[in-house]
């Protein structure tokens, strides 16, 4: 994903995707609900290699975009606590 796409999705697209990728924490999951729902079980991925490897599974979707997989990616690794260095989109931290 480029900078200026993520600029583009501001808060609202950010929002959106959220309403689209839920995650669930009494759970453990990740679901999608975009095309068809898909459920990702949290408690396998323990390492940024893990995630890696669901993000690869996850690509091979049709329905899935770029958009889905940073956001997913960015709430996985928050909720798991690892530090991936992430370019965050530039709404973040601004206040209104």
């Amino acid at each position: 994903m480029t900078f200026g796409r993520r600029a583009e999705l501001g808060a609202a697209g950010e929002l959106n995707l959220a309403r689209q990728i839920v995650l669930d924490q009494k759970n453990a999951t990740c679901t999608f609900k975009i095309a068809c729902p898909c459920e990702v079980d949290l408690d396998t991925i323990r390492t940024e290699g893990d995630l890696l490897a669901c993000v690869l599974r996850l690509q091979q979707q049709p329905w899935i975009k770029r958009e889905h997989l940073a956001f997913f990616v960015r709430t996985v690794a928050r909720y798991k606590g690892f530090n991936l260095r992430l370019p965050l989109p530039p709404h973040y931290g601004r206040r209104n």
